[in-house]
């Protein structure tokens, strides 16, 4: 008769996770990720980029339908209806939509296809934002610098993690 021993061995894996700032949250992506009422942050699209520059991130970008509910998430829990993105029309020669940090733009969530204003020379200035209710939207550029939206929208940023 033979015996059969079984081993086991348990091996334990630890996600290393981010160290935010205080006033961020962790994504399902990792990043830190801070979204402020325009009480504390700039109001207008052009104003975005360099106040989360200032901050050591950028505008947010937006890879994932994960990363998107969880924009979305953040949003509803603070009573807001809308955040800027850093998604713009590029004025290069392809004129294009992108990421003002460079990323490509992989994954879209256009509520309606007449929400992608077109990108071109005639049309050189659209900026991008994300809805309460998970949906991208473009602005002509006369929004995308004015203060003539509500307490209710957001700056939203990546910043660099604490550790």
């Amino acid at each position: 008769m033979f015996k059969v021993i079984l081993i086991f061995s348990s091996v334990c894996f630890f996600a290393i996770q981010a160290a935010c700032p205080k006033d961020a949250s962790v994504g399902p992506d990792g990043k830190c990720y801070v979204v402020l009422t325009n009480t504390v942050a700039p109001y207008d699209w052009v104003h975005v980029e360099p106040y989360c520059k200032s901050r050591g991130g950028h505008s947010v970008s937006i890879h994932s339908k994960v990363v998107n509910s969880f924009l979305v998430n953040l949003m509803v829990s603070k009573g807001l209806q809308g955040i800027w993105t850093g998604l713009y029309c590029s004025q290069d020669s392809q004129y294009k939509y992108k990421w003002i940090d460079g990323t490509p733009v992989d994954y879209n969530n256009y509520y309606l296809a007449s929400d992608q204003f077109p990108c071109s020379s005639s049309n050189p200035l659209y900026c991008g934002f994300l809805d309460n209710a998970g949906d991208w939207h473009s602005s002509p550029g006369a929004a995308c610098n004015s203060n003539n939206r509500l307490p209710t929208w957001a700056t939203a940023c990546i910043v660099p993690s604490t550790n």
